[in-house]
């Protein structure tokens, strides 16, 4: 992991802490944790690469969070917890956020808001509230990237999905990607979609185009 993720977890941990807290035996302690979940074989996209670029996009909208503690606890661990052949994975994320935070004594409150962040990385309705918004951009943030990383994240998903038929995989990744070009815009946030929604729109259009072509 990055010197400057390290930098902004431990950040983050410390503004969660109270005097006298168990602090750097938390921060070592989680992440401990967390990276053996991303680091698990199965993983080719949902990696600790994927959570360190969701938290560079945090770090560059930080001031666009309303609880930006929230938002970036919720980022940490909104994939910890990832088994593609099973559709639980957030709530599952979610239990393990909980447990993670309050064998740290991270209040309650926090992590039950933390909880319904992770819970809209589902992407299966619109967030209501900013902070909402604002996680399901960063999460994706990588449909907008150039070619050659979004290329890149296509290869690796597919690899997580190795089990599911070709012809199969090609018609639903293209429902799903063609779910996201049927939005209004990609991106709920304008600093998002100024960001990368016209690349966004190029890279899935390219993508459905390849997956519905024969062979």
């Amino acid at each position: 992991m990055q010197n400057k993720s390290r930098q902004l977890w431990r950040e983050m941990w410390r503004r969660l802490s109270s005097p006298g807290g168990l602090t750097e035996i938390c921060e070592d302690y989680a992440l401990l944790r967390l990276v053996a979940e991303y680091c698990q074989p199965r993983r080719f996209y949902h990696t600790t690469d994927h959570i360190e670029h969701c938290i560079a996009e945090f770090d560059e909208a930080r001031h666009l969070a309303a609880n930006p503690t929230e938002v970036e606890f919720a980022l940490w661990f909104h994939d910890a917890v990832y088994d593609p052949m099973k559709k639980d994975n957030e709530e599952q994320s979610v239990l393990f956020a909980l447990e993670i935070g309050r064998e740290c004594g991270v209040s309650e409150d926090f992590l039950q808001r933390v909880g319904a962040l992770i819970m809209e990385t589902k992407h299966s309705s619109i967030p209501d509230n900013d902070d909402g918004q604002l996680i399901v951009d960063i999460d994706l943030a990588i449909l907008g990237q150039p070619d050659e990383a979004f290329d890149k994240y296509e290869e690796n998903i597919r690899k997580e999905y190795s089990f599911v038929p070709e012809d199969v995989f090609k018609v639903r990744q293209a429902e799903i990607l063609q779910s996201f070009l049927d939005r209004p815009s990609i991106y709920y946030i304008e600093f998002f979609r100024q960001k990368y929604e016209a690349q966004a729109r190029r890279n899935l259009q390219r993508s459905i185009q390849k997956l519905k072509s024969p062979g």
